[in-house]
């Protein structure tokens, strides 16, 4: 493929590709054998990073997605508004929601994304599944704001923020959980012994303001307050 300095294209590299050449290759350095080599023409090129993805989502889902293995778990409730005619009468029911996503629901999408896209389909399927659910009237929120449903947000570095406003905590409306294995293989969580985890270097927690809050969703061993737990084959997160 020969390119002149007008061209603009994109290249990704595989940490876990051309591994028979170069069995050597590891997420941290790695080589690559193009499909065909690339002759630059003239001068004037300029070369950047576009995106990086760590772990590649591919080999997550190569070793862990496609089975059984839960992804995410996210609760929310709804206001309902009800009217009874007859009465005259009118009032408000919290209705219970929730979405279950497991490896083989997002088998497509693991093959074909890299890991911020991966992502990005993730939380699209709860937005999605939470917008097809509700009903004409319906509220997501309290009449003071307190919302009733996790949030997600990017940011313009691709991180994603989880409950940067206010959630529901009080009474366990909102309750996010992700599958223990992806949450290992992301670097969410480490395990430094049988059944005994610290958080990893790819999870930040963050508090809003300088009073550190009392957590009443994740309760500990002993039953005291904790921001998050491993709890089976989910890593559970506080909403606070």
């Amino acid at each position: 493929m020969t390119l002149v300095p007008s061209s603009s294209f994109y290249v990704t590299l595989m940490s876990h590709a051309s591994t028979r050449e170069f069995p050597q290759n590891r997420p941290h350095h790695f080589r690559n054998r193009l499909h065909k080599p690339i002759r630059f023409v003239g001068r004037g090129w300029h070369v950047g990073m576009v995106s990086l993805s760590l772990p590649t989502i591919p080999r997550v889902g190569e070793q862990s997605v496609g089975n059984q293995e839960p992804l995410l778990y996210v609760r929310w409730h709804e206001r309902v508004y009800e009217k009874d005619d007859i009465q005259n009468t009118e009032w408000w029911l919290h209705e219970r929601r929730e979405l279950k996503l497991f490896g083989q629901d997002m088998k497509d999408s693991v093959s074909s994304s890299t890991g911020l896209q991966f992502f990005h389909k993730l939380v699209y399927r709860y937005e999605q599944e939470r917008a097809q659910r509700t009903q004409p009237k319906t509220k997501w929120a309290e009449d003071n704001g307190l919302k009733l449903y996790p949030t997600f947000e990017w940011t313009s570095q691709g991180d994603l923020l989880l409950n940067t406003v206010n959630v529901d905590a009080q009474r366990q409306v909102a309750r996010v959980l992700w599958g223990k294995t992806l949450a290992l293989k992301m670097g969410w969580i480490e395990e430094v012994s049988t059944g005994q985890y610290r958080l990893g270097p790819n999870l930040l927690q963050e508090f809003h303001s300088d009073t550190i809050p009392t957590p009443t969703d994740v309760p500990g061993a002993d039953n005291q307050p904790i921001f998050w737990k491993v709890d089976g084959t989910y890593l559970v997160l506080s909403v606070t």
